[in-house]
């Protein structure tokens, strides 16, 4: 089952925990969502920071989908 986590980033947040379970690295995306509702992937400004942790660059803000 895919689990999907919808997250409202304020201005200055950077990390985010990722607490679902993930078989590999490579299954979790991040993507955001426009004021439009439109999705859009986001495949880089963020890293691994830790196996329950992602990091973005800059601080994304609005709503961040982790799936």
């Amino acid at each position: 089952m895919t689990k999907i986590v919808y997250e409202d980033f304020p201005g200055n947040t950077t990390e985010y925990a990722v607490n679902f379970e993930y078989l590999s690295r490579a299954d979790v995306y991040v993507s955001s969502i426009t004021e439009e509702e439109e999705l859009i992937g986001i495949l880089t400004d963020w890293i691994w920071k830790d196996d329950t942790t992602i990091q973005f660059a800059n601080p994304p803000g609005g709503i961040i989908r982790i799936f």
